[in-house]
């Protein structure tokens, strides 16, 4: 520096100290000057898209892939990119490096780029928003942070969160965008920790009347009963305890009944649904009040 721009750039440089920015944001800035040259001789150009997957842990120090941990993996990893991007993203495996375990993953081109209306192909990658979402939910696990957001994608990726328990695992993602962007994100025991709280279930219980048409009977001890005929029409599976019970009421196919149920529902830690069941009561005999749950 002082060869190059004399001893005063280079004291200021020294007294400013290094920069303090996220090495995310470093990489960002390398990768679009370099896509910046390229478009000054290729207006085209373009920089390849990347997913590089990281796995962390004892056993992951070779730079191998064990087949059990692909199985596990993989498929969840491209579901969740899919539900981030609301279509299905195929994604494929172009080689290992070591380093850890590290998977280099590429969306798998289009046979056919959708033309935009001037007949051009559309320069999107269908990839990029779903992965950065899945780059974003994935710090905001690590960080503990309120994940509702994301809620459209927590199911695939609490079972990609499972196999890393299976296989105790450590996971990081590396996005490297056809822009130049780069976004990171970690998830450690801590982060694997938090989402085995969010799986944390609490059950409401209370009572309703329900009402249809038998649409199916079961020897298990279940009817269905449905409120109207269309396919779409709401339907219920009421359990009864003692199949005995049920048998005993010698109810068809097509009947129409009135029945005092219990609904049990089972909510996560983020409030959402995860199970509904009705248990049998008592037949509906009239618009008296109902039982306290």
């Amino acid at each position: 520096m002082r060869r190059l721009h004399g001893e005063s750039t280079a004291r200021r440089l020294e007294a400013e100290g290094a920069e303090d920015r996220h090495d995310d944001l470093v990489e960002s800035d390398l990768r679009r000057a370099n896509l910046d040259y390229l478009q000054r001789y290729d207006p085209q150009a373009q920089v390849e898209e990347e997913l590089q997957i990281r796995l962390t842990g004892d056993h992951a120090t070779t730079g191998a892939l064990q087949f059990d941990w692909g199985n596990a993996l993989l498929r969840p990893l491209q579901d969740s990119v899919s539900a981030a991007a609301h279509r299905q993203v195929p994604l494929e495996l172009t080689g290992l490096s070591r380093g850890s375990t590290i998977m280099h993953v590429r969306p798998r081109p289009a046979p056919d780029p959708e033309p935009d209306y001037d007949g051009l192909p559309l320069d999107i990658s269908p990839a990029d928003a779903g992965v950065r979402s899945l780059v974003s939910l994935l710090r905001a696990l690590e960080d503990e942070q309120d994940v509702r957001a994301w809620s459209e994608i927590l199911d695939p990726v609490d079972v990609v969160v499972k196999a890393l328990d299976r296989f105790d695992l450590g996971m990081g993602l590396k996005w490297l965008a056809s822009d130049g962007d780069v976004r990171t994100a970690t998830l450690t025991t801590r982060g694997r920790a938090y989402v085995a709280r969010l799986r944390e279930t609490h059950t409401a219980i209370d009572v309703q009347r329900l009402s249809g048409r038998i649409t199916e009977l079961r020897s298990s001890g279940v009817v269905r009963i449905k409120t109207g005929v269309s396919k779409k029409s709401p339907a219920w599976d009421v359990k009864f305890d003692d199949p005995e019970q049920l048998f005993a009421m010698r109810l068809a196919l097509g009947d129409q009944v009135r029945f005092v149920v219990e609904q049990r529902r089972t909510f996560d830690a983020m409030s959402r649904t995860r199970a509904t069941e009705y248990r049998f009561l008592d037949v509906d005999h009239g618009p008296e009040a109902l039982p306290a749950g």
